[in-house]
């Protein structure tokens, strides 16, 4: 049955690319009066979807790139059902007929008529700064946020509540979306969620609301408190909320993972806590502060220079090998971490002649990675930062 699956959808796409090809190849003629191009996102992946769709919307405004028509194909099992809502409003998508890509790609001229997402590596990144030179383009309708309010007082959350999301990554996502696939390499990613009580704590404390979010999680966070709302856990999660909520929270805690682009895409603050690869760290977004996990040297179990980890933790080739050795952040630091991102938004980023030494010494040292310009933008006046709280405790990243 197999076989004959395969040889229908085979024999399907033969059909289709003999229709599809003269249409391809009329749309080289045309490109003088009329560019056509052809495009993908990775619709699988949430934080690749998000970026490259906001990072699209964001270069037109601007006047990036050529004056074209371009048409999406959208191929795969959709990541969230109400981010394909958001691109189908936002651009000419057709479903399905991803094939068409390859197609196009066999015929001259493809990188005329083609349509690539921001994909550096294997992630999606914004290193010529557009993101900061124009407001969010993806939105919601008036009746997309009265159903995100209604649902916030139905909770039991008053209007003007501020709330704080956190989106702390472990491995059940992966192994539940792509049953599959082995991801175990990416395990340097998760996050113990034990660590985060005392942070769950404090921000309760200072009157925030929380959401704990993700789509598939390992356990359930034990906290019986008005304000805290183990989402991930609940009946009402949905796709809608999951990007609502996302967007219009006071500020998202993460360990760095797909949904968090969410946050991105809307201009919204970010800490990152337990973060690696260290010298990948966010600084596209200017209001992000990155908190990153303790590598340690193999043999002697020292934590390393920022030398050292440039030399042997800058490619994620590295971080695959399940001998590299590090430390989650402790509660403390992960409280610390919180304290500072409040601080930097409540001072508007305002950053004082101490943290501007820690932050040139850093990037001195990191600029010596030969891929420095690959993942970070040439002008990092206005741009994310490692936590400086991080930095001032670590004198040994500095050899000092």
């Amino acid at each position: 049955m197999k076989i004959i699956i395969k040889s229908l959808k085979f024999l399907i796409k033969a059909l289709l690319s003999i229709v599809i090809l003269p249409f391809l190849i009329l749309i080289r003629f045309f490109s003088f009066f009329l560019l056509i191009r052809v495009g993908f996102l990775h619709v699988e992946r949430i934080g690749h979807l998000f970026a490259d769709l906001e990072l699209y919307l964001s270069e037109k405004k601007l006047g990036i790139g050529p004056n074209s028509i371009d048409i999406f194909f959208l191929s795969g099992k959709p990541s969230n059902s109400f981010a394909i809502e958001l691109a189908k409003r936002n651009l000419n998508t057709i479903n399905g007929m991803g094939f068409i890509i390859d197609l196009n790609n066999f015929l001259p001229f493809s990188a005329k008529h083609s349509y690539k997402p921001h994909i550096i590596r294997t992630s999606s990144r914004d290193i010529t700064g557009t993101l900061k030179k124009v407001n969010p383009q993806l939105k919601f309708s008036s009746h997309e946020n009265k159903k995100g309010e209604d649902f916030l007082n139905c909770i039991g959350l008053k209007k003007d509540q501020k709330f704080v999301c956190f989106i702390i990554r472990d491995n059940q996502y992966l192994n539940k979306e792509f049953p599959d696939k082995d991801f175990s390499y990416h395990s340097y990613r998760d996050s113990d969620i034990s660590k985060f009580y005392p942070s769950f704590h404090y921000l309760l404390q200072e009157g925030y609301a929380i959401f704990r979010m993700g789509k598939h999680v390992s356990s359930a966070v034990e906290i019986d408190h008005p304000l805290f709302v183990d989402y991930a856990r609940s009946n009402f999660k949905s796709d809608f909320f999951d990007i609502w909520l996302m967007a219009n929270c006071e500020f998202t805690v993460s360990t760095g993972t797909g949904l968090d682009e969410v946050t991105n895409a809307f201009r919204k603050p970010i800490c990152y806590v337990n973060y690696l690869p260290l010298v990948l760290f966010n600084s596209y977004n200017p209001k992000t502060l990155t908190t990153p996990k303790t590598l340690l040297d193999p043999i002697t179990k020292d934590p390393l220079s920022l030398e050292d980890i440039i030399q042997n933790y800058a490619e994620l080739d590295a971080y695959h090998n399940k001998d590299v050795l590090y430390v989650e952040n402790s509660e403390k630091e992960i409280i610390d971490a919180i304290k500072e991102i409040k601080q930097k938004i409540d001072s508007n980023w305002y950053l004082n002649e101490e943290e501007m030494m820690i932050r040139n010494k850093f990037l001195k040292i990191l600029m010596k990675w030969e891929n420095f310009h690959t993942f970070h933008s040439k002008n990092f006046k206005n741009s994310g930062n490692i936590s400086f709280t991080y930095l001032k405790k670590r004198k040994y990243l500095f050899n000092e």
